[in-house]
């Protein structure tokens, strides 16, 4: 997604904060130094980070999608940070704490690396979450998705008339 620049790793380097990138998008461009990790093997990297981060790309806010790796950082058992995505609030609840601005970012990552314990709290309740998001509870997610829309088209096409 050319167009979808990351947030959270720019609001941690402006504030001084702790951070390494992995992923060739920043190593290409030169942002930040990073390097590509096997998807056999990212789930590592997510369980062992004090803090992983989160950006959803606003189409998917739009239509209630939850970024794939609120899923994959939680289901490895990693603690996550994200911006505020309904659809994440409504199936994780308070076990994936959200911002909406630089300066909720920085008080979250503040409080959550002074507080180890509670850390481990969210990302425990985040990976029984996760874990139990079956299939079939996905499927019946896509439905509800692309009802709401349709009916939103349908209601569109109504007002034109």
């Amino acid at each position: 997604f050319p167009h979808f620049r990351r947030i959270a790793p720019f609001y941690a380097i402006n504030n001084g904060l702790p951070i390494t990138m992995y992923g060739c998008i920043f190593k290409n461009n030169n942002e930040l130094p990073g390097e590509y990790i096997d998807n056999n093997i990212v789930r590592r990297y997510y369980s062992s980070a004090v803090i992983n981060l989160n950006d959803t790309l606003p189409s998917m806010n739009e239509l209630g999608f939850i970024s794939g790796r609120i899923y994959d950082v939680s289901a490895s058992g990693g603690f996550i940070i994200s911006d505020y995505s309904k659809g994440t609030e409504e199936v994780f609840g308070d076990s994936v704490p959200m911002y909406k601005n630089e300066e909720e970012f920085v008080k979250l990552v503040d409080f959550y690396l002074r507080n180890p314990r509670l850390r481990l709290e969210k990302a425990k309740k985040a990976r029984e979450i996760a874990l139990n998001y079956t299939n079939e509870k996905i499927v019946t997610e896509f439905e509800k998705i692309f009802q709401d829309l349709e009916s939103k088209e349908t209601n569109k096409f109504h007002k034109n008339l």
